[in-house]
């Protein structure tokens, strides 16, 4: 159980429903399902060995953070070296699935997110604010690489998916670096909020949760207009609800609201791309 853990399973199964969503939405009607299983367990289990290694990169970090300290390495559950053997076998396994089972696009992809989450979002989060976009770059792969491994080409579409979840990913972690602010500044880590002020980051939440509703309109409404609009007015609600920040009483409530909010939205994201590739409620 405490190797599980090490894995941080939220993060899996919430990166695994947006790159299902990818390729459902690549497949349009003709889905592979041996091919969309593959690419699902090689993807699983490289997030997993990414998420084991962050453990060990950030273990100092965790230490320090009331939500963290008792995780399996700061907590002297599992060693360092036994983590590293673990994440280390968990990343090779991923690979050779990917690598024989899918292509190198997508093998090419997730590799790519990989090395932005351990080597530059880790690094970055020690030393600059703008870390944050480190971590976006990275977390916004999921469905690129489940579309890829339909398409095995960078498009246009593919390159939308990527802004759509860069959009909204950094809006849901404005959100977050609110509400969580003391235990940031407690860590040492520089996130918007104690380094620009609440308002510089309420006017960045705004203005991505408007990009992200222009760019996946712009993917989504030509192919399956219903579903589309559905999620356009969700992404209005939403927008709506971040204007409302500028004046609500306690911008911890209100970002907790946003960061809820924002776990809504990506589901019923995923929940459209995917009846693209089912051919529904278009």
């Amino acid at each position: 159980m405490h190797y599980y853990n090490l894995t941080k399973p939220g993060i899996i199964y919430g990166n695994t429903i947006t790159a299902a969503a990818g390729f459902l939405f690549a497949s349009r009607d003709s889905i592979d399902w041996l091919l969309m299983f593959y690419t699902l367990i090689g993807f699983a289990l490289v997030t997993a060995s990414a998420c084991v290694i962050n453990n060990i990169l950030d273990r100092d970090i965790d230490a320090r953070m009331e939500r963290t300290k008792e995780r399996e390495i700061p907590s002297g559950r599992i060693s360092v070296r036994h983590a590293a053997i673990f994440g280390s076998i968990l990343g090779l396994a991923g690979t050779l699935v990917l690598f024989f089972a899918t292509n190198l696009v997508a093998l090419g992809v997730l590799l790519f997110g990989y090395c932005m989450y351990l080597i530059v979002y880790t690094l970055a989060k020690r030393r600059t604010v703008y870390f944050t976009y480190a971590g976006a770059l990275a977390g916004a792969v999921p469905p690129v690489v489940g579309y890829t491994a339909v398409s095995g080409a960078l498009d246009t579409s593919a390159l939308l998916l990527y802004a759509i979840l860069v959009f909204w990913q950094m809006a849901h972690f404005y959100a977050i670096s609110i509400y969580r602010a003391k235990e940031y500044a407690v860590a040492g880590i520089p996130v918007l909020p104690l380094q620009k002020g609440l308002v510089r980051t309420k006017v960045e939440i705004v203005l991505f949760i408007g990009a992200f509703a222009a760019a996946f309109s712009m993917l989504v409404i030509p192919v399956a207009p219903r579903a589309g609009f559905v999620i356009l007015g969700v992404s209005l609600l939403w927008l709506l609800y971040a204007i409302l920040g500028f004046w609500t009483a306690s911008s911890g409530r209100w970002a907790r609201r946003m960061f809820l909010f924002s776990l809504v939205v990506i589901v019923l994201v995923s929940f459209a791309l995917s009846l693209v590739g089912f051919n529904a409620f278009l």
